[in-house]
């Protein structure tokens, strides 16, 4: 009781108290020295092979961490991008044409909005479970109309969404279901990968990501034809012409395109860091139980009440303010 009068009686530092806390914030993204090495090493090697500054036509780092992803993931295709925002607009691109509507979440960054403007499309705003604060699918059922063609999934702040409502909701209304995994990188649901459920599984690897390689992205997918649709929107012909296998598809292939291809020095480092994803993510998860242990019973304040098949490897914590 005298802590909590003591407590009371202290000005906050937001109304020009002391800080509670006044070590500096963590540096991010933290390279190591052998992941900074492993760049230079790319770049010695681009001197003699061309792709390992440039990813048009394959090969190189960028190549490497395809095949690294389609094992990781168990997923036969898998398009390095330039990021996560240029990986949703093609999985946009290759499920909506011009005024179909994409459901999409209002409890989001704006491009995973603005991905479905961008491909011609309309979105529709559902609401979200207040646990996960990911799409609810009893509210994305209520939304559909004959012009929906999507579902816009956004694994918020590392948690999974209800991927088994969400998918049975697409299944009854023949909806492609395009994952964003962009904060959710490691993130499990019923002990599967997220990204790995719908039609797509868009990633970012951008500087403030779990897996921060600067400005980059992952597309996967397990359809071919997906996987070709996603070529022909954002990839080099010099790729195209070699991996776009439909006769049908491949006349459309062109320089009219989006330069939505990886950049080679970021695959590399990306390439590198998924040797510590793993233990990065461990303590994501150590430290998401620390703080939730150490914050019970604070009044004011309430954690998510999260489902027991659902791992998230957070990328933030958003707690509830509970102003009663």
């Amino acid at each position: 009781m005298a802590h909590a009068a003591t407590l009371e009686a202290q000005t906050l530092a937001i109304h020009g108290g002391a800080k509670t806390v006044s070590a500096p914030k963590p540096a991010w993204p933290y390279l190591l020295d052998e992941e900074i090495e492993a760049v230079r090493q790319n770049l010695i090697k681009g001197r003699t092979d061309w792709t390992y500054l440039c990813a048009a036509a394959k090969g190189g780092p960028g190549q490497a961490l395809e095949e690294r992803m389609q094992k990781e993931l168990g997923v036969p295709h898998v398009v390095a991008t330039a990021g996560g925002g240029p990986a949703l607009h093609i999985a946009c691109m290759a499920v909506l044409e011009m005024g179909d509507e994409a459901i999409v979440t209002p409890y989001s960054w704006g491009q995973t909005v603005s991905c479905v403007l961008q491909a011609g499309g309309v979105p529709i705003f559902a609401d979200i479970d207040p646990e996960t604060l990911s799409l609810d699918p009893q509210s994305i059922e209520k939304k559909i109309t004959p012009r929906t063609k999507a579902i816009v999934v956004v694994h918020f702040g590392g948690i999974p969404a209800d991927m088994d409502g969400i998918m049975a909701v697409a299944k009854r209304h023949g909806l492609a279901v395009i994952e964003d995994c962009a904060q959710a990188q490691g993130s499990l649901y019923r002990g599967k990968q997220v990204g790995t459920f719908g039609d797509f599984g868009c990633f970012s690897l951008g500087s403030g990501k779990n897996v921060a390689a600067g400005e980059a992205g992952l597309l996967v997918t397990h359809a071919r034809e997906h996987y070709e649709r996603a070529l022909l929107a954002g990839m080099h012909p010099a790729r195209n012409n070699a991996d776009v296998q439909d006769p049908e598809r491949k006349k459309w292939i062109d320089s009219l395109i989006y330069t939505y291809r990886i950049n080679a020095i970021s695959a590399g480092l990306a390439l590198k860091q998924m040797d510590r994803l793993d233990e990065m993510n461990f303590w994501r998860r150590k430290n998401a139980q620390a703080l939730a242990e150490r914050l019970k019973g604070v009044p004011g304040i309430r954690p998510q009440r999260l489902p027991a098949h659902c791992d998230p490897a957070w990328h933030m914590l958003s707690w509830t303010f509970v102003p009663e």
